[in-house]
């Protein structure tokens, strides 16, 4: 009989095996043989049906076979080891279901939950690729957080600079000290943290694509409004006719709006745009004397001496102002 049971065993029959196992058991009852022959082709079975059910991606139904597995064989060695694998598995399985994550703090919990099973794949090149891509995910979340807090606190930054609050200084410092760490951050973020910024420096900014990158205009807006009085009546020029500048960013954007509809005369579209600037926002006191000291009369008549013609009379000035009256919106 021993010959049939390997020529048994080498078919991988399982029924004929169980019937040679069972002639041996009749003929020697007391023989355990049989039995523990019977428990490790059970084994054998069970663990190459868990493979083909991970192979075809179902790991419940592996997960089911060792359930069923350990009931009937207890708990040896070798399913110790699979529940291992599986509880591992299903780790990654439970990470990826739940991605994307919507914080890196999130990711990183998820992922550490994974590795604290890892110790039975943690040897798997696949495995190992598959982690080196997760922590790679999660530092882009990291980032990404980091440059959304930057713009909020940039944002700030231009709502109390536009009001000329004294907390402005500390915000910016701020703002400079969080940039060091992001090398991600656009060439207009750095040129408005940076030192003044000479006028050469500010003129590539002028094309109209630079306005066009969501990342760097908020940092546009608020560059060129902090640095209009410093630019040149040219460069005024320019900048009034970027297109767009209705779909501000920041509180500085609509300074900058309101600035660029003086330069160009657009006396009654300015008056609109700083009355309704004025009612959701603290704006500087200097900034509103601007404006209005440029609407009411242009900065060139007053260049005269006061016994030129050019050099503006009360009449002048009283005319200009029931001008601005009659263009100013409502009552």
């Amino acid at each position: 009989m021993t010959r049939e049971l390997f020529d048994a065993l080498a078919s991988r029959d399982t029924a004929r095996i169980d019937k040679v196992l069972s002639r041996i058991q009749d003929a020697s009852p007391a023989d355990l043989f049989p039995e523990l022959l019977r428990r490790q082709i059970r084994l054998r079975d069970g663990l190459g049906e868990i493979n083909r059910e991970l192979a075809q991606g179902r790991l419940s139904a592996a997960q089911a076979v060792l359930a069923r597995l350990r009931r009937q064989l207890g708990e040896t060695p070798e399913l110790l080891a699979v529940n291992e694998t599986l509880n591992a598995l299903a780790a990654v399985s439970n990470h990826r279901r739940h991605a994307p994550y919507r914080t890196s703090a999130l990711a990183r919990k998820s992922l550490d939950a994974v590795a604290a099973m890892e110790t039975p794949v943690q040897n798997s090149p696949l495995y190992a690729a598959w982690k080196k891509t997760q922590e790679e995910t999660i530092a882009q979340l990291v980032v990404q957080e980091r440059l959304a807090s930057f713009r909020k606190r940039l944002l700030a930054y231009g709502t109390l600079a536009a009001a000329d609050d004294p907390a402005a200084g500390t915000e910016l410092a701020a703002l400079r000290t969080e940039a060091s760490s992001l090398p991600e951050l656009s060439a207009a973020v750095r040129l408005l943290l940076g030192e003044v910024p000479e006028t050469a420096a500010l003129e590539p900014f002028l094309a109209p694509a630079a306005w066009k990158d969501a990342a760097a205009r908020p940092a546009l807006e608020i560059l060129f409004c902090r640095e209009w009085p410093r630019l040149p009546e040219a460069l005024r020029n320019r900048a009034a006719l970027l297109p767009d500048l209705d779909k501000s960013a920041t509180v500085c954007g609509e300074l900058l709006e309101i600035r660029a509809a003086v330069q160009s005369g657009r006396t009654p579209q300015a008056c609109r745009l700083a009355e309704r600037l004025l009612r959701s926002h603290a704006v500087a006191p200097s900034l509103v004397a601007e404006w209005m000291g440029a609407m009411i009369l242009p900065q060139e008549q007053l260049k005269g001496k006061a016994w030129t013609a050019p050099f503006p009379t009360l009449t002048d000035y009283l005319d200009r102002l029931e001008q601005l009256r009659r263009s100013a919106p409502g009552p």
